[in-house]
């Protein structure tokens, strides 16, 4: 019994230490396009999913450059080395039909210290797009403006399918932590 408690205790811990884990306290944006008949359907946390039949999507002449379209806060300091996008709706009916994001800053925050802030530009093609730092990056908090789009044929939208982050080329998983953000803390 002495064994089976140990084990179960040394596993918990293992997982607490080595966990692939983000625990994202609040993803937040300026705004979203809204179904009347589906309220969360093109919320942020579809970006989160790891499914590209959601998405995050907000009406283009809504956004404001001058503010972050996304801030994502998280509930403990979050490690990864790389983020990768999906920039546009990963469906091949309706991706050239959505606008989809060309060029994007990203402010990654550590408290009050900024761990990265660069100008991020992407292909305009259906792939999973990486921004490596080539080092562990601890953040907080991490804010995402857009500065340009590749224009969509159809919809006045922009679409996100995916955010993913990875640490030593192992993917993490998100999860929603309720209770207070450390950002500033």
């Amino acid at each position: 019994m002495k064994n089976k408690i140990l084990f179960v205790c040394i596993f918990i811990l293992c997982t607490k230490l080595f966990g692939n884990e983000i625990k994202i306290y609040a993803p937040v944006a300026q705004n979203f396009l809204i179904d009347k008949n589906n309220y969360v359907r093109y919320s942020t946390l579809n970006m989160f999913d790891n499914s590209s039949d959601t998405v995050f999507a907000v009406t283009l002449k809504e956004i404001n450059k001058a503010k972050p379209l996304i801030i994502i806060y998280f509930g403990e300091h979050a490690e990864f080395d790389c983020i990768s996008f999906k920039p546009g709706y990963f469906d091949e009916r309706y991706f050239e039909k959505n606008h989809r994001i060309k060029k994007l800053n990203l402010k990654i925050l550590n408290c009050k210290n900024i761990e990265f802030n660069e100008t991020v530009e992407f292909q305009d093609k259906m792939v999973e797009q990486k921004i490596s730092f080539g080092k562990k990056i601890i953040a907080t908090k991490i804010e995402i403006y857009a500065q340009d789009v590749f224009p969509g044929s159809k919809w006045d939208d922009l679409v996100i399918s995916d955010i993913n982050f990875s640490l030593n080329g192992s993917s993490q998983k998100v999860l929603f932590e309720s209770g207070d953000c450390v950002y500033g803390s």
